[in-house]
C-alpha cells in the first residue's frame, strides 16, 4: 500500500534505516576525527613546551614557503 508520498512502508521503512545507518556512520567519523584533533593538539602542546626553538623554526620555514607560493602566484 502507497503513502500519501507515493511510496510503500516498506520503502520508507528502509529509507528510515539508511538514514539512521549514515547519521551513526557520520557519528562514528566525527569521533574519530575529534579524537585525532584533541591527540594532535597535545602532542603539538608537548613539542612546543619541549622544543620550543624547533617549533618556532619550522613555523618560519613554513611561513617562508607559503610566502614564496603566493608570492609566485601574482
Amino acid at each position: 500500500m502507497a503513502n500519501q508520498n507515493g511510496t510503500t512502508t516498506n520503502e520508507g521503512r528502509d529509507i528510515e534505516h539508511l538514514v539512521e545507518r549514515a547519521r551513526s556512520q557520520v557519528e562514528d567519523v566525527t569521533g574519530r576525527a575529534r579524537g585525532a584533533v584533541e591527540t594532535l593538539d597535545r602532542r603539538l602542546a608537548t613539542a612546543m613546551r619541549d622544543n620550543p626553538m624547533m617549533v618556532l623554526g619550522v613555523a618560519v620555514g613554513v611561513g617562508y614557503v607559503i610566502g614564496r607560493v603566493f608570492s609566485k602566484i601574482r
